[in-house]
């Protein structure tokens, strides 16, 4: 478990809070989507899980591990991962194979584990025939596939990603998608910075940061089902939810806690079922409304 203890954090002594008492824990096997508008404190708050940044109040243990304390920062830092917005920062060997030994090789593991380790990475996020190419010769997805299969290679219980997908279009969005969906199912712990809200609807946790703040923190049929608070901060809403607030806002009697395409399917067509005008029972029964992606 990861604890966050009422951190505060500036960047500058006496400078303005980007964090102000932050409290919150992340449970094992949790996937945690964290969304907030720009400078609300989503990058600082997650460069603090593994000892990036070191609160100026407050504590974040790792399993029972301080991040302040240096004894214990290689052993953070091993159990929890971090994946960058862009790859290029993160990738350094001429080789795919390389770069991804590049952790286990600086933990002295001997070369026949590490040949396994990276073989095991590469296959779990779907490139396992790619040791020999260079780095520079990939996609920008296939790029960020393999800094996250140069995280994984280390084993970590925890991975951060930092808006992995920001400069990826919808295709290589997708894949990458997929493949932390995957790890998820598998047992590892998420805690994912994105904009991406239509690709979260299904993560067991979203936070909402604003203003160095915790604003709304729960399921997201809780949280995306405050369509209204979410707006006034101008944050983007699943395509559904949006469409059902804007349904709503025009007055039609619909619930507020639509965060899928199923759930706003089942919801039409109850009002649909509702407004009939004296539907026989056969005609109340049958009334459906199709939903395709």
């Amino acid at each position: 478990m990861i604890q966050i203890n009422e951190v505060s954090f500036s960047y500058e002594p006496n400078g303005s809070l980007v964090l102000d008492s932050i409290q919150t824990d992340i449970q094992a096997g949790e996937y945690v989507a964290v969304i907030g508008a720009n400078g609300s404190g989503k990058t600082t708050l997650i460069r603090h899980l593994n000892g990036l940044l070191k609160p100026n109040k407050g504590t974040v243990l790792v399993n029972g591990l301080d991040t302040r304390d240096p004894v214990a920062l290689s052993t953070i830092r091993q159990k929890v991962g971090m994946v960058f917005q862009n790859p290029d920062h993160q990738i350094v060997g001429m080789t795919v194979e390389e770069d991804v030994a590049f952790g286990p090789m600086n933990l002295g593991l001997p070369h026949h584990e590490i040949r396994k380790k990276v073989d095991r990475a590469l296959t779990r996020v779907g490139l396992p025939d790619y040791e020999r190419r260079a780095p520079h010769d990939l996609s920008s997805g296939e790029k960020q596939l393999v800094a996250l299969a140069g995280v994984l290679v280390i084993e970590p219980e925890y991975i951060v990603l930092d808006e992995p997908t920001a400069y990826l279009d919808s295709i290589a969005r997708e894949r990458v998608f997929r493949v932390i969906k995957r790890l998820h199912t598998k047992g590892m712990t998420i805690i994912h910075v994105t904009h991406e809200v239509d690709a979260i609807v299904d993560v067991d946790r979203v936070i909402v940061m604003d203003k160095a703040r915790i604003r709304l923190d729960g399921t997201p049929r809780q949280v995306f089902g405050q369509a209204d608070v979410l707006q006034r901060l101008g944050l983007n809403m699943p395509r559904v939810t949006e469409l059902i607030w804007r349904l709503g806002n025009n007055g039609l009697d619909l619930r507020t806690d639509i965060y899928s395409l199923e759930d706003a399917c089942a919801e039409i067509t109850r009002l649909i079922r509702k407004t009939i005008s004296s539907p026989s029972e056969k005609d109340l029964h049958t009334v459906k409304i199709p939903c395709s992606d």
